[in-house]
């Protein structure tokens, strides 16, 4: 049997043709893609690493961009520029402009699911400022996607959102989030944008994100009122209308202070949002599964949530201290 297995595998080795093969040098692999829409016109600019210097080991990199009536054509004059082989399955970063989203953004996603070369687990962000200013400062795409990392888990402004989730999210409950950055000589983290039925509904500051990442259970590290967090969890339960959430956090000083100014914003945001008509937790969702009874029979399930916030802090000296505080 296992004789029979090789000569099989034999025949279909000398068989199969390699004409589709492509050489590596041959390709042009593109890092970092931009996407805008002006005058009725798409515009796309590619970062592509160009070489690599064998001496210091670097990565080169050439940008190139151009316009179209439809992503199709632009990608194809983008392609009529290069000697190589447009190679997209390793594109790390897609930065896509406000523009884009409210003009064009569900012709974006179907390029995106229609081009079996793009993988969905690459990063998406976007921008403030011009693409063009982006994508001629020679700002890569690892350099951006460090930017949220370290912000992530260092500062708690933003969080990283692959192709899959965005898509998951726009999909399923038609709103989302996205890191944005702005240009100012350097690239820096400027909050999320909010995202709402294929258009950007508002934007939240580096000082709200945190909140929102509070919130989700994002929060790894960072600095509130002066007072440093090292850990936190945050856990939310839905009865009915009253939203239940409970945070433990590990601080360094101030539990009084910090449990009465955090409890104070986060309640703040949430009813903001709630007035804005913004399900910024998609709490209705999840109402929707957990009491469906209650959510069948509701007019307006949002209107109607209640918040109630515990903060449980944890002092963090040389020893950890359970600080019990009156709500």
């Amino acid at each position: 049997m296992i004789k029979k297995i090789f000569v099989l595998v034999s025949i279909l080795l000398l068989t199969t043709s390699c004409n589709s093969y492509t050489e590596l040098s041959d390709l042009g692999i593109t890092s970092m893609l931009g996407l805008d829409y002006q005058n009725e016109e798409f515009i796309v600019y590619t970062t592509i690493i160009a070489d690599r210097d064998n001496e210091e080991n670097k990565e080169k990199y050439k940008t190139y961009h151009a316009t179209g009536k439809t992503l199709e054509e632009a990608f194809e004059n983008i392609y009529i520029q290069n000697s190589k082989k447009i190679y997209l399955s390793h594109m790390n970063l897609l930065v896509i402009t406000e523009d884009l989203i409210n003009n064009q953004l569900t012709t974006m996603i179907k390029h995106f699911l229609s081009n079996n070369e793009y993988r969905n687990n690459f990063q998406i962000v976007t921008i403030k400022s011009k693409l063009e200013e982006l994508f001629y400062q020679e700002i890569t795409a690892e350099e951006i996607n460090k930017l949220i990392t370290i912000n992530m888990e260092e500062s708690g402004t933003t969080r990283s959102i692959d192709f899959e989730t965005f898509l998951k999210d726009i999909l399923i409950d038609h709103n989302t989030i996205l890191p944005t950055i702005k240009l100012e000589n350097s690239v820096f983290i400027e909050g999320f944008a909010l995202i709402k039925n294929n258009q950007i509904y508002d934007f939240l500051s580096n000082e709200d994100a945190i909140l929102y990442n509070y919130l989700t259970n994002e929060i790894k590290k960072t600095t509130f009122q002066g007072i440093t967090v090292y850990e936190n969890e945050t856990i939310i339960t839905t009865k009915k209308n009253n939203i239940e959430i409970s945070i433990t956090s590990t601080i360094n000083k101030q539990p009084e202070l910090y449990q009465k100014e955090l409890k104070t914003a986060l309640l703040n945001l949430l009813t903001t949002y709630q007035q804005k008509q913004y399900d910024l937790l998609k709490l209705e969702y999840k109402i929707y599964q957990n009491d469906y009874s209650y959510y069948q029979k509701s007019q307006d399930v949002l209107n109607q949530l209640k918040f109630h916030i515990k903060i449980h802090p944890t002092i963090k000296n040389n020893y950890l201290e359970e600080v019990n505080t009156n709500e």
